[in-house]
């Protein structure tokens, strides 16, 4: 049985993870674990979800003074299954990290990197150049 405890407001979360409750925080440490992880290897979202719940793993242990004991490996081990099976607790995990102070400011840069890279491409479509071909194929 898998237990939540949301709490919104500080981006912390207590989920179970190999029968052992852990809790996730996502302050700016974990914002900083979670992009030099997410540099490294592919993307999806296997991928994307544990480097979010083992970033959120070491902010926490960082802030309470203790050298994590969970490897990344331990991590992605646990989550496999969560993965596979859709449990629903991931997407409260995201939506944890997504409310979170430093995650709400972290995806809405990236959001606006995002309508920055679409407008760009918008004006580039727009700016083509050439002749147009009237009629090309009828009137022969």
């Amino acid at each position: 049985m898998i237990q939540l405890k949301l709490h919104k407001m500080n981006g912390m979360i207590v989920i179970e993870l190999g029968g052992v409750k852990t809790t996730l925080t996502f302050g700016m440490m974990a914002i900083e674990e979670f992009g030099n992880l997410q540099a490294v290897g592919g993307t999806g979202w296997s991928k994307l979800m544990t480097d979010l719940v083992y970033a959120g793993y070491c902010n926490e242990e960082t802030l309470c003074r203790r050298t994590p004991e969970l490897s990344y490996r331990d991590i992605a081990g646990f989550l496999d299954d969560m993965v596979i099976d859709k449990d629903p607790v991931l997407g409260e995990v995201f939506k944890c990290f997504e409310s979170s102070k430093a995650g709400s400011q972290l995806l809405g840069s990236v959001k606006k990197k995002l309508e920055l890279q679409e407008k760009a491409e918008l004006k580039k479509q727009s700016k083509r150049t050439g002749t147009k071909l009237k009629n090309s194929l009828s009137g022969n």
